[in-house]
């Protein structure tokens, strides 16, 4: 039997889990070089109660996995701009003083994959803004750094 057949009749959850497995160690890669956050003494899982309060969705879904990455949140986000249609994203590592989480905006990638894949309008510093909103919303006490891409 073709694969194709094979793919055609599996339940969509195996078809879901097959392909965030395929996603996750195919194309793992290395967190850029921009600016993070840490997050003292909040945990991954912390932090991902909080961002789901604040209408965020878990994102690791239709995202490339970033090398030990334990947090992934994605929120639409309208512009009114040529593009309109981005993503607040915010992907969180955790370490042992908390959670360092790399923010920003992209366009949406859904409808613009290509576009989003080579990172046109990607915005680190919006994302910093709006997780800090965020933060400061919840009372949530952050720092914000350069991270070094080899230690991460």
């Amino acid at each position: 039997m073709p694969i194709s057949e094979i793919l055609r009749r599996l339940p969509w959850q195996a078809l879901f889990q097959i392909t965030y497995l395929f996603r996750r160690y195919v194309f793992a890669r290395q967190p850029e070089r921009v600016n993070h956050m840490i997050v003292e003494n909040k945990s991954p899982d912390q932090l991902q109660r909080l961002f789901l309060k604040q209408g965020l969705m878990k994102g690791d879904y239709a995202s490339y996995y970033y090398y030990g990455e334990n947090l992934n949140m994605v929120r639409g986000l309208f512009k009114r701009d040529r593009y309109e249609w981005y993503q607040y994203h915010v992907r969180g590592f955790e370490r042992d003083s908390g959670t360092l989480l790399r923010p920003h905006t992209e366009l949406y990638w859904r409808m613009y994959p290509r576009k989003h894949m080579q990172f046109v309008n990607l915005d680190v510093d919006e994302g910093i803004e709006i997780t800090k909103s965020i933060l400061d919303a919840e009372n949530v006490d952050y720092t914000i750094i350069e991270v070094d891409e080899n230690k991460t």
